[in-house]
C-alpha cells in the first residue's frame, strides 16, 4: 500500500472519530445559534459561543471525508476562538492536533503540545479516537505524554468504560511502533484483569 493511500485511510478514520466526538459536545441552545447567525465568526468575546465555534470547526474538518484537499485553516481559527472562551476544552485542543496531522502528515512540536494540553485538562476522558491518534503518531510523542496515554488506557480499561472500543484499536492503528506498544499493553491489561478476577474469587471463598 502506498504512503498516500495509507495516509488517506488514517485521515478518514481520524476524521470520522473526530466527527463523532465533536457532534457529541456541539449541542447549543437556540439563543446561541441565533447569536452565531447574527455575528458569525466575529461574535463578541463576551458571548459564550464556545460550542458554536466548535460546531463550525467540526463542519470544516468533516469536509475532509469528501474532499482531501479541504482548507482546514478556518477550523484552526475557530478552534482558537473556542479555546479563548474555554481554555480547558480538550476537544478543541485535540482538534488542533488532528488538523496538524491532516495538514502535515505527522505530529510536530505544536501538535504534540496540543495533544499534551488535552491530557492535562482531561487525563481520563476515555476518548477512543484520542487514543487512536496517540498510537498512530506514537514515535512523535515524548516519554511523559506516552506515559499519560498508557495510563489513560489502563484506567479506562480496568474500569470497563471503553474496553470494547479499546479492544478494536489494534485493527485501526497503522503505525508499526504505536501498534506494537498498544498490542503489548492490551496483553498486560488482560493479564492484570485476570489476576484481579482471581483475587476476587479467592476473597469470596475466604468470606
Amino acid at each position: 500500500m502506498s504512503k498516500a493511500r495509507r495516509m488517506g485511510g488514517i485521515m478518514r478514520g481520524l476524521t470520522s472519530a473526530l466527527a463523532l466526538a465533536t457532534v457529541g459536545v456541539a449541542g447549543v441552545t437556540l439563543w446561541e445559534l441565533q447569536f452565531a447567525e447574527r455575528f458569525g465568526r466575529e461574535a463578541p468575546d463576551w458571548i459564550p459561543l464556545g460550542s458554536v465555534y466548535g460546531g463550525k470547526a467540526h463542519a470544516v474538518v468533516k469536509a475532509l471525508e469528501t474532499d482531501p484537499t479541504a482548507d482546514l485553516e478556518p477550523a484552526k481559527a475557530l478552534s482558537w476562538r473556542q479555546l479563548k472562551l474555554s481554555p480547558a476544552n480538550h476537544y478543541a485542543w485535540l482538534r488542533l492536533a488532528f488538523i496538524e496531522v491532516a495538514q502535515k502528515g505527522s505530529l510536530g512540536s505544536d501538535g504534540v503540545r496540543y495533544l499534551q494540553r488535552s491530557y492535562d485538562v482531561a487525563p481520563y476522558d476515555s476518548l477512543a479516537w484520542r487514543m487512536g491518534m496517540a498510537f498512530e503518531t506514537w514515535p512523535s510523542l515524548p516519554k511523559d505524554l506516552q506515559d499519560a496515554v498508557l495510563d489513560d488506557l489502563r484506567v479506562n480499561w480496568l474500569t470497563g468504560r471503553r474496553r470494547l472500543s479499546y479492544s478494536s484499536l489494534p485493527s485501526k492503528v497503522r503505525n508499526p511502533a504505536g501498534l506494537a506498544v498498544l498490542q503489548a499493553k492490551i496483553v498486560d491489561l488482560r493479564r492484570e484483569e485476570a489476576e484481579r478476577y482471581r483475587q476476587r474469587q479467592l476473597l469470596k471463598r475466604v468470606n
